[in-house]
């Protein structure tokens, strides 16, 4: 909260000298967007490339290799099966297969137009999130954010890039769940890692914010500087606190098993827990499907709940231990969007 503060009274000061602190911070994230749009195929590859250099530094290879070092275990041979495949994280569950192919489906494998209504409904809720935070300690007034900029309208031609990238994002992130359950010492020791795993990473990305940044008028670049770090913090406590309520959709259904409850309450739980001042997530999730995907699907969020509650509360097999692995890859998949549109972002990796 202090540092919060402290950035608030930063903007504040310097917004005295900059006539429009948000306009100038919106001609930065279009400069960001012009010169992805410019080279998206490379900029992809080197997202691509360096991600799976990050795991094969930060991530052991083996078991062994794991307790020498202590980190996470994931090779970088586990990567060339999707995390959605049989082969992944979700293999125990066939329901949570069913859905995540679905919505991998939805989000890389339809028409530009559906992927493209999909992606920015997304960032729109994403961004919501983060205005709120921004609006709390920045004031009421400030919304840099409403209209954030569609980062990866190049993608489209990129889109089996982008599995490739989503899917090593899901597998490292699913490992690093797994491994914080059994040893949280070894989960946060490779999390630390990920954020700085070796020298230029990323580097096309920093130089496109650096020169971003060198192309803001002088009498701005201090406001916008704050600004950005404060947006950039505020969407990281976004994605965090959303990461946490979808992984803890896991115990909420545990809770009901336990209470011998019935499969309606089950749902009505699970749902209300992903509901924030900003969003109610599964009305938005469900909302996206319904409005951007042309043919009709039986899968929505709501029926995922319906059938997940059902099949845990048979107690049969270990079902709602099973749907785990489901709810950390929705969890997995929605970060990863917002990962990307986390790029203007210049992170310690730049530094």
């Amino acid at each position: 909260m202090k540092i919060l503060l402290l950035l608030s009274a930063c903007i504040v000061s310097a917004a005295s000298q900059c006539p429009n602190t948000q306009e100038a911070f919106h001609r930065y994230l279009m400069c960001i967007k012009g010169k992805l749009d410019g080279d998206y195929g490379n900029f992809e590859s080197e997202l691509q490339a360096d991600e799976r250099k990050a795991i094969d530094t930060c991530f052991a290879s083996s078991l062994p290799s794991g307790q020498a070092q202590h980190r996470c275990v994931l090779s970088v041979r586990e990567l060339e099966h999707h995390a959605w495949s049989k082969n992944g994280p979700m293999r125990d569950c066939a329901l949570c297969l069913t859905f995540a192919n679905a919505a991998i489906k939805a989000l890389h494998q339809t028409s530009e137009g559906e992927i493209e209504c999909i992606r920015t409904s997304l960032i729109h809720s994403l961004t919501k999130e983060a205005s709120f935070c921004l609006q709390r300690t920045q004031g009421a007034t400030f919304t840099a954010l409403s209209n954030f900029p569609d980062l990866d309208e190049a993608s489209f031609p990129h889109k089996d890039k982008i599995v490739k990238t989503t899917s090593d994002f899901i597998m490292a992130h699913s490992r690093l769940t797994f491994c914080s359950k059994r040893n949280p010492q070894f989960a946060a020791a490779t999390s630390a890692c990920m954020t700085k795993p070796f020298p230029g990473f990323l580097s096309k990305h920093c130089d496109a914010a650096a020169s971003c940044s060198r192309a803001i008028p002088s009498n701005c670049a201090a406001s916008v500087s704050s600004a950005r770090a404060a947006a950039c913090q505020c969407i990281a406590q976004g994605r965090a606190g959303l990461q946490k309520r979808v992984q803890n959709i896991g115990a909420i259904i545990r809770r009901a098993v336990a209470a011998g409850g019935s499969a309606d309450q089950c749902v009505e739980d699970v749902s209300n827990s992903l509901v924030t001042p900003s969003n109610n997530w599964v009305q938005v999730i469900d909302g996206i499907i319904h409005k951007c995907v042309r043919k009709a699907t039986p899968l929505s969020l709501e029926s995922l709940f319906k059938v997940g509650c059902r099949k845990a509360l048979t107690g049969k097999d270990g079902e709602a231990a099973k749907l785990d692995a489901g709810f950390d890859f929705l969890g997995s998949l929605v970060d990863a969007i917002a990962d990307r549109a986390e790029r203007f972002c210049d992170g310690a990796h730049c530094h």
